[in-house]
């Protein structure tokens, strides 16, 4: 399985069938906001205390975990404006990709579902000098680019068989997620699909 963030098996210390309730994380102050693994749902926190920002063990695997972050990291761009979500189309990803690169961010990857509708044209583009990874864990109706190193954008771990513990950071700017748009039940794609 490709990562979507650094993987650290056994981040959190703990004994044998007793679950930790959360770990605190030391962040960089401009990386904020952050998305962390609550007990119940993903939660973001605006700003940090200290520089160390705190996260809660989520009863939930990391496939579930990682599809969370992608929506919850699309709503908040929208909502917020920060331009990361982009349509599922090559001219889309090729999009998604300058706006890591308008942040610095010089090596990217691109990950896709196996099923991914454009897989094929992707694959076949001549002038498309970045990774595309197949991964396991994504719908085929969605994507996401993000930077090679993923130090840049959080970590993440495993605890036990059925709970994990995370953080992100950068989200704004180390993460463009691709969305297939969706059709309305007349077949139309709805208003605020981009083309």
């Amino acid at each position: 399985m490709n990562h979507l963030l650094v993987m650290i098996p056994d981040l959190i210390p703990h004994k044998a069938g007793q679950i930790p309730l959360a770990a605190e994380f030391p962040v960089d102050v401009l990386t904020a906001p952050y998305l962390v693994t609550g007990s119940a749902q993903m939660v973001w926190v605006e700003d940090s205390v200290g520089g160390v920002v705190r996260a809660g063990v989520r009863r939930s695997n990391l496939i579930r975990t990682y599809k969370d972050i992608l929506v919850r990291v699309a709503a908040r761009g929208k909502r917020d404006g920060w331009e990361n979500v982009f349509p599922m189309t090559v001219k889309g990803i090729k999009a998604a990709v300058q706006h890591l690169f308008s942040y610095g961010i010089p090596e990217v990857e691109i990950l896709l579902s196996g099923g991914c509708p454009i897989l094929g044209r992707l694959q076949e583009e001549d002038d498309l000098e970045h990774r595309v990874v197949v991964t396991d864990w994504l719908r085929k109706d969605q994507g996401v680019v993000v930077p090679i190193d993923r130090n840049f954008l959080g970590v993440a771990s495993s605890i036990g068989e059925k709970h994990c513990i995370g953080i992100i950071h950068n989200p704004s700017r180390g993460m463009a997620v691709i969305e297939l748009a969706r059709k309305s039940r007349k077949g139309k794609a709805p208003p605020n699909a981009r083309s």
